[in-house]
């Protein structure tokens, strides 16, 4: 699973948004994660959803999940962050 388009500064309170891809076209939804916090979650669609969240000021770290689908297991992001101001 790969997370794009996440900004390494942000304003606080601004809506951050990401893109996540999962291989092919996978279904199911896809949470992102703030350290061991659920921020955002939505369904893929053809193997992408964009997220979006605000956070508050401070350094956060963002993991997406993917929960599976009939053909394909669960996956992890690699671990990003992102600095609010």
């Amino acid at each position: 699973m790969r997370v794009d388009d996440i900004p390494e500064v942000a304003e606080a309170q601004d809506e951050v948004a990401v893109s996540v891809m999962q291989n092919g076209t996978a279904s199911g939804s896809v949470s992102l994660y703030d350290g061991s916090t659920v921020v955002a979650t939505a369904t893929l669609a053809k193997g992408k959803a964009k997220l979006s969240a605000t956070f508050a000021k401070g350094v956060h770290t963002l993991v997406a999940y993917y929960g599976g689908d009939a053909t394909r297991a669960p996956s992890t992001s690699a671990t990003l962050s992102i600095t609010i101001k």
